[in-house]
């Protein structure tokens, strides 16, 4: 079953303001990736990052469907930036250590 319109209506309104404020930030950080690129072959792999990231945020109000499922499970995922994935990528890493420390303590090593 498909949420109402006037759900749809305010689900798509937040997506858009979401993707908006997305894009103000994403050109400070493009600025900043500049700044500390090392070299010409960091900067092109940051670039490209980025541009993905950024084309990803232009197309999302496309990508959304006509009817929304009640469960939301249609629904595109907002884009996360390059330096949202590292953060990401980071606290998942993190986490494993975690685990594997506490288990090491739990099995007395």
């Amino acid at each position: 079953m498909a949420i109402s319109s006037k759900d749809y209506d305010l689900l798509v309104s937040n997506m858009r303001t979401t993707r908006n404020e997305k894009l103000g930030k994403s050109d400070i950080e493009l600025l900043k990736a500049i700044e500390d690129a090392s070299s010409y072959a960091n900067w092109n792999t940051s670039k490209s990052a980025w541009v993905t990231y950024r084309t990803l945020l232009r197309d999302l109000p496309a990508s959304i469907p006509d009817a929304v499922d009640d469960d939301y499970g249609n629904l595109p995922e907002m884009p996360l930036s390059p330096t949202e994935t590292a953060a990401d990528t980071a606290a998942k890493a993190s986490q494993v250590k975690q685990k594997a420390a506490a288990a090491a303590l739990i099995d007395g090593d």
